[in-house]
């Protein structure tokens, strides 16, 4: 959902690679730390579980908790992760900008200021991403509806993704859960695995 690339790359968080980048990310300048003002959502959060709320709030959370590539350790990464899972957007909100395709997966921009790109991605049934990098992005991903299938793999020593990839693992996101990737992590594929129900996320 959010990704924060490396200084100076080239890459667009749009569900595809672009001349050989990022999947699903647009490279984009740092800026510096600001002070942070807790938001309505972590209000809501340090109360409750959940934090029933809507994409301008979201946005506006995002900005202020994601910090530079140089701060995504462990405990930054799980931190944004626990605010996406804790979120619950409204599907009115968010359906008006689902568009399917039989043919491909689709990409729409709901978010963007200089430290992310936040899109939304329309899985039809049995659809999939191909294996991809992050060129040095992060990407956080939330599921809206459906469940995500996530297929993990270990880069090769020469960073070919053409090249014969061992798999690592397959897992499950549901809905409203989130997951992370990075290249230090590996390479990934996304996939709506059902025959019956579409994915957003």
């Amino acid at each position: 959902m959010a990704s924060i690339p490396k200084e100076n790359s080239n890459s667009f968080h749009n569900g595809s690679f672009a001349s050989g980048i990022c999947e699903h990310a647009r490279s984009l300048k740092e800026v510096p730390d600001t002070p942070k003002v807790q938001t309505r959502i972590l209000q809501k959060i340090a109360l409750q579980s959940t934090a029933y709320t809507n994409f301008n709030d979201l946005m506006e959370t995002l900005r202020k908790e994601i910090g530079p590539i140089d701060m995504h350790t462990k405990e930054h990464i799980e931190h944004i992760k626990s605010i996406l899972s804790r979120v619950r957007l409204n599907d009115k909100e968010w359906s008006q900008y689902t568009n399917f395709h039989d043919g491909k997966y689709t990409r729409n921009l709901v978010g963007h200021d200089e430290k992310f790109t936040a899109l939304l991605l329309c899985w039809n049934k049995g659809q999939a991403s191909p294996i991809h990098d992050h060129a040095g992005s992060s990407c956080w991903v939330k599921v809206l509806s459906g469940t995500l299938e996530e297929t993990l793999y270990e880069p090769n020593d020469k960073g070919n993704i053409e090249a014969g990839l061992k798999e690592l693992q397959v897992g499950q996101v549901p809905p409203d859960g989130s997951c992370y990737i990075n290249d230090s992590i590996g390479y990934h594929k996304v996939a709506n695995p059902s025959k019956d129900e579409v994915l957003v996320t």
